[in-house]
C-alpha cells in the first residue's frame, strides 16, 4: 500500500511538471481606415484611427502619423474615443507630413484594453497624386496610469493609401 500510495504521488508530480504555460503575450493592434480611397482634389476624407486588439489596459497612448502634404492637409481632428470613452484628453499637432498625437484618460479613471475607434482626422486633398498614410511604428508609446511606459510584445499597424484624382 506505502508503495501504491508513492507511486501516484510520483505520477502527480510528474504530470504536473509536464504543464507548462505559454508565456503572457502583450498585443497592441492599430489600422487606419476610411470609406474612401480615393477622392477628387479639394474634396474632404476622414481617417479613423483603430484599436482592433488591445489585451493590455492602457491609461494613454500617443503615435506619429506620416502623410504626404503635398497632396493631404491635416485640417481638424475630432477631440472624441470611442476607445477610451468620454472622460479623455485628446492632442493633435500638424507640421509638415506628421500628425503628432496624444490620447489619455482623465485621472482616476480605469485603464482600458478591447477595441474601437481612438479617434479621427479629417484630410483636405489638395493636388492629385497618392499618399500612404502611416502610423509610424518606432513611435508609438504606451502608458499605465502612473506615466509608466507599457512595454508592448507585439505592435502591429495597418496603414492606408489615399489616391486623389
Amino acid at each position: 500500500m506505502k508503495y501504491l500510495i508513492l507511486i501516484a504521488l510520483s505520477l502527480v508530480i510528474i504530470s504536473c511538471e509536464n504543464n507548462t504555460t505559454e508565456p503572457y503575450e502583450s498585443n497592441l493592434y492599430l489600422q487606419l481606415s476610411t470609406s474612401q480611397t480615393e477622392v477628387n482634389t479639394g474634396d474632404e476624407v476622414q481617417i479613423d484611427v483603430q484599436i482592433t486588439e488591445c489585451s493590455e489596459p492602457i491609461f494613454a497612448i500617443s503615435m506619429q502619423i506620416e502623410f504626404d502634404n503635398t497632396i493631404l492637409n491635416f485640417t481638424e481632428s475630432q477631440n472624441e474615443s470611442e476607445f477610451f470613452g468620454d472622460n479623455c484628453i485628446i492632442f493633435f499637432q500638424g507640421t509638415e507630413g506628421i500628425i503628432y498625437s496624444s490620447v489619455s484618460l482623465m485621472q482616476n479613471e480605469e485603464q482600458v484594453s478591447g477595441v474601437g475607434t481612438l479617434f479621427s482626422l479629417t484630410f483636405a486633398s489638395v493636388a492629385a497624386g497618392t499618399s500612404e498614410l502611416n502610423i509610424l511604428l518606432n513611435e508609438i508609446k504606451v502608458y499605465d496610469e502612473e506615466g509608466n511606459t507599457i512595454e508592448i510584445d507585439n505592435i502591429q499597424t495597418e496603414n492606408i493609401q489615399i489616391n486623389v484624382n
